[in-house]
């Protein structure tokens, strides 16, 4: 699992990325048929809820902005996220057992949708969005985004430096 967001209060799961067994990349959001786009290593992806086109999206490409992949699923419930109280899962497996196999230098959520196609994800927050929160993992579970959203850390995640 690359993320999931959870409320352990309402046992509701809000979304879901993951690589399948396949090598596959799969993203799920309010139980929507799950999205999956072939799988790769090192790519950018991103992964949104759209209420204003009722749909959920996922884009990939390799890390050069090459290689594109887009998958677009209708959702009926577009009423606001509300993730008070919930739980955000980063890099481990189903069940949280044991850290997965997955390296993630940076996840962030903004609000506010962008065009399919609208290039690859940057540092830079797009025009017209609001950044929620920023995780860059250098050592840490700091939000960089300003929002003070930081993370508590459970058991000892590995870092690593990437460039």
């Amino acid at each position: 699992m690359i993320f999931e967001t959870f409320n352990p209060t309402t046992e509701r799961e809000y979304g879901k990325l993951l690589f399948t067994s396949s090598g596959y990349l799969s993203f799920a959001l309010r139980g929507a048929s799950p999205l999956v786009t072939d799988g790769k290593t090192d790519l950018l992806f991103r992964a949104q809820f759209d209420p204003t086109r009722s749909r959920v999206t996922l884009e990939t490409w390799n890390l050069d902005g090459t290689g594109y992949r887009s998958a677009t699923e209708a959702i009926s419930d577009v009423s606001n996220l509300n993730m008070a109280a919930s739980r955000l899962t980063l890099g481990a497996t189903a069940y949280n057992l044991f850290y997965a196999r997955v390296k993630v230098d940076w996840i962030r959520m903004l609000d506010g949708a962008l065009a399919l196609n609208a290039g690859p994800p940057t540092a830079a927050v797009p025009a017209g969005g609001v950044s929620l929160w920023r995780y860059e993992f250098d050592g840490n579970g700091s939000d960089a985004s300003g929002s003070g959203m930081n993370l508590t850390l459970f058991g000892s995640p590995p870092f690593e430096n990437t460039p």
